[in-house]
Parts: C-alpha cells; structure tokens; sequence
C-alpha cells in the first residue's frame, strides 16, 4: 500500500507517488505536505471510494430539472406539447426511481462512512429525502396519464418546484458534510 500524504493547507490526501509538486486540490507547494494514516478499514474505504451515492444523487437532480423545463415549455409553447408529453412521462416515470435509487446509495453511504444513520444531518436528509420520494410518488401518479390541459401542467410544474427544492436542500445539506472526518 502507497504511503499517503495530507495537505495542510486544505486536508486533500494523496498517495506519496503524486510527482507533481502542488496539490492537486488547492495548488499550494509541497512543502505543505505532511505524512498521513488511514485510520478507516480497506473494506470501508472500498466502498467510499466507489463514490455510490455521490454519483446516484445526481440523477434525481437533473430529472427534476429537465421535468421542471420540459414542463414550462410545454405550457409556454403551445407547438411543443404534443412532443413534449412523452418526455414528461417518461421523466415523470424515471423520478421516483431514482429518488429511491438515491436514499438507498444515501443509506449505506451514511452507515458506511459515520458507522451510524441517527446523526442529526444524516436525520435531516433522510426526512427531506422522503418527502421529496413523496412528491416524486406524485408527479409518477400525475404523470401516468399526463395531458397538456386544464390545471394539470401547472400541478405538475408545483410539484416538480417542491421536488426539485428538496433536491437542492440536499445537495446543499450533503456538501456541508463533505469535510466530515470518518471515524475509524
């Protein structure tokens, strides 16, 4: 196993074979470097470094964005609806599952990395995390039979707001925990 390194200046950990002389996370000069230890076991750290949820989370996130603006342009033109229904189906179908998909990858992430799922951020996500599955239950629901008509559109366009609210408050919420030390 590669001896590690530590930058002072910003925590960045990089294996002692890095031969470029600055961090590859903030620039400063290797000067800064210090010798680190892992102290998480090499099952665990596996698992982190496949970045799981980092990566399903993304998914929810950008459905929610695209049904928001295939949404607003079918309801602001009128020669785009009959293409656009499809699209908004299909992403109205594709929501909730990745949601799903994104609280489980969350789920073992936290159990993973803090070793626990009752920590008050982990509690927060988790609670947020439902009630936007919840929402995207709701626009799956609305967009079975979804139609450019009537009120329907406009519902759709509250719920994917809501739903893509929650999605941005746990991104947010999860960049905060970033930094996070991992117990051993």
């Amino acid at each position: 196993m590669d001896n590690l390194l530590r930058c002072r200046a910003c925590g960045y950990i990089m294996k002692e074979s890095n031969k470029s002389g600055l961090c590859p996370a903030c620039g400063v000069k290797r000067a800064s470097f210090e010798p680190y230890k892992e102290t998480v076991s090499a099952k665990r750290l596996w698992l982190l470094n496949q970045h799981l949820h980092g990566i399903t989370v993304n998914f929810p996130q950008a459905l929610a964005a695209l049904l928001f603006l295939a949404t607003a342009a079918g309801i602001a033109i009128q020669g785009l609806q009959e293409n656009l229904i499809v699209v908004v189906r299909d992403i109205a179908i594709l929501l909730p599952l990745s949601q799903a998909g994104g609280i489980f990858t969350g789920l073992i992430d936290g159990r993973t990395r803090f070793k626990r799922l009752m920590t008050p951020l982990l509690k927060t996500k988790m609670i947020v995390g439902s009630v936007a599955l919840c929402f995207g239950i709701a626009i799956f629901v609305l967009g079975l039979d979804f139609r450019f008509s009537g009120m329907i559109p406009y519902a759709l366009l509250a719920l994917n707001a809501c739903s893509l609210g929650c999605q941005v408050f746990l991104a947010k919420l999860g960049a905060s925990m970033v930094c996070t030390k991992v117990p051993g």
